[in-house]
């Protein structure tokens, strides 16, 4: 999955949590984990350029909405829910606006992008 980084909120909290979204939803309905370690999740967001240090795991536990997230510190992980997959979607969908298609191919010229790498 190929987002820009122009997609995702300018304000770090937020964009952490739609980051950290993204990559656990992407990462178990790929199949490759039911939970996704939160250090994973701040590498994408360090690479977004997203990261507030002091606050990440404050930041990762307002994800309840939408995940159910274990462990403390280094050891915490995230699982997104049933009605968690449905939000991601959501998001997905506003991300990629309502004209554009998730699939689209191109990536134009100079646009400042990030791959969420699955593995």
């Amino acid at each position: 999955m190929v987002i820009s980084v122009k997609k995702i909120a300018q304000n770090k909290a937020l964009a952490a949590r739609q980051l950290g979204q993204l990559v656990s939803a992407a990462r178990q309905a790929a199949g490759l984990e039911e939970w996704t370690p939160g250090a994973t999740i701040r590498k994408v967001v360090t690479d977004y350029g997203r990261l507030d240090s002091g606050n990440f795991a404050s930041t990762m536990q307002q994800m309840d909405n939408v995940a159910v997230i274990r462990g403390k510190g280094q050891q915490r992980k995230v699982k997104n829910t049933k009605p968690g997959m449905g939000a991601t979607a959501d998001l997905i969908k506003s991300l990629a606006g309502t004209t554009e298609s998730c699939a689209a191919g191109s990536t134009g010229g100079s646009r400042r992008e990030h791959r969420l790498h699955l593995q």
